[in-house]
């Protein structure tokens, strides 16, 4: 599933004029533009790159330059809540939160 999704970034265009959203249990939690960032996601891949081994079609998310829902009061994820990422209108990346270790 990483290849495809990074394939599917790739075909979007230039990143910098990328959305990205987060929605939580079907709540809106992160909505920004990847040009909002505070540092680039080039700079911010050569500076993990650097540090650890990134097999192809390894993926790193970035929170978005508002900050975490933790930060304002919303808590943290919890077991079993759906978790939807978007990159732009045609990319999705959706997972269930579990336990860890599980």
């Amino acid at each position: 599933p990483g290849d495809a999704f990074v394939a599917a970034l790739v075909r979007l265009g230039p990143l910098d004029a990328l959305a990205l959203t987060l929605d939580v249990a079907g709540e809106r939690r992160q909505a920004a533009s990847v040009a909002d960032m505070v540092v680039s996601p080039e700079t911010l891949l050569g500076s993990i790159g650097r540090r650890y081994q990134m097999p192809p079609g390894s993926l790193v998310l970035f929170g978005t330059p508002p900050g975490t829902a933790h930060d304002r009061g919303e808590g943290w994820l919890r077991d079993g809540e759906d978790v939807v990422a978007r990159v732009g209108r045609s990319v999705e990346l959706r997972c269930v939160v579990t336990p860890e270790g599980h």
